[in-house]
């Protein structure tokens, strides 16, 4: 393979990774993921982090003691 092609598709895919991690690093993300459905997980956590971070920690420690 092309050396600078390579180099290129390096590139592009660490920034896709970047992304990745940037997406799901969220405090919103991580909390909805603890109480998500799995049978539509991205539709439960886009809709679960609407919520906020406050509120989904309160439903995740109410969780966690039940």
């Amino acid at each position: 393979m092309n050396p600078d092609l390579r180099a290129k598709l390096q590139t592009a895919n660490e920034h896709y990774e970047a992304l990745l991690r940037a997406e799901t690093d969220r405090a919103t993300y991580l909390l909805a993921t603890m109480i998500v459905d799995p049978v539509e997980p991205e539709k439960s956590i886009a809709d679960l982090e609407k919520l906020g971070e406050e509120k989904l920690r309160m439903i995740v420690t109410w969780l966690n003691q039940s």
